[in-house]
């Protein structure tokens, strides 16, 4: 990979992170808080487990990290950075090889060559310059994605959205009474909280987050594809 691509890309810190919870102490978590609130037996539910615990583990893993990582992409460095790869990737190099190609055009045998392997060397790290802004760019809205809606609802909706899938025979209820207990096993709501409570903000957090969600794909609709950063010369060979 390029040099110059993020090595260690902001999302990348979540994979790192210790998420403070293992695998058995979360099923003991969700089974307590079930059998508390008399949650009917679900012989399945053992086979649920080690996905629920895998979309837990991810949450806490990047919110543990999220401030970092958006103190990284807010940043003045960060900022610089993607001015940087644009001006030289964007103007800079693109008129320097084409100053290389009328020279190329002009001179001699041996300048020629010369001329081509330079414009060509010129438009490998225009490429990789474009490689490295548009990851930029990208790590960039993916980390500022994970604030809106709040990362607490995005794990929720993500964890009930697998249960609607994998339980489609289930109340609505009882889904969202799974759903409580795995925010109650990820610590986003403690036991000693009224149930009613717990459960009651379930779905105002979907429908608000389902909202966002919304809003954020016709954005993505009308503003089309991630730009490509240009570095120019195309008919140039």
């Amino acid at each position: 990979m390029p040099y110059l691509l993020l090595e260690n890309s902001p999302t990348e810190l979540a994979e790192h992170a210790d998420p403070g919870l293992r695998r058995q102490e979360f099923a003991k978590r969700l089974r307590t808080y079930l059998e508390d609130q008399n949650f009917p037996e679900d012989k399945n539910l053992v086979k649920l487990v080690p996905t629920l615990f895998r979309i837990t583990r991810y949450y806490l893993r990047t919110k543990k990290v999220l401030p970092r990582m958006l103190k990284i992409v807010n940043s003045r460095d960060w900022l610089t950075r993607a001015k940087l790869l644009a001006q030289i990737g964007g103007v800079e190099l693109p008129r320097l090889r084409k100053r290389f190609i009328r020279k190329a055009r002009r001179k001699g045998t041996m300048t020629k060559a010369a001329a081509l392997w330079t414009s060509r060397e010129l438009k490998n790290l225009s490429r990789t310059l474009r490689l490295a802004f548009n990851e930029q760019l990208m790590e960039c809205r993916a980390v500022r994605g994970l604030t809106k809606p709040p990362f607490d609802s995005q794990y929720l909706y993500e964890v009930r959205d697998f249960l609607r899938e994998k339980m489609r025979k289930a109340r609505v209820e009882d889904i969202d009474l799974m759903v409580a207990g795995c925010a109650v096993a990820a610590r986003i709501f403690s036991p000693e909280e009224a149930v009613e409570d717990i459960v009651s903000r379930i779905p105002m957090r979907m429908s608000r987050a389902k909202r966002t969600f919304t809003k954020q794909a016709e954005r993505a609709a009308r503003s089309g594809p991630i730009p490509v950063l240009y570095v120019g010369t195309q008919n140039n060979g």
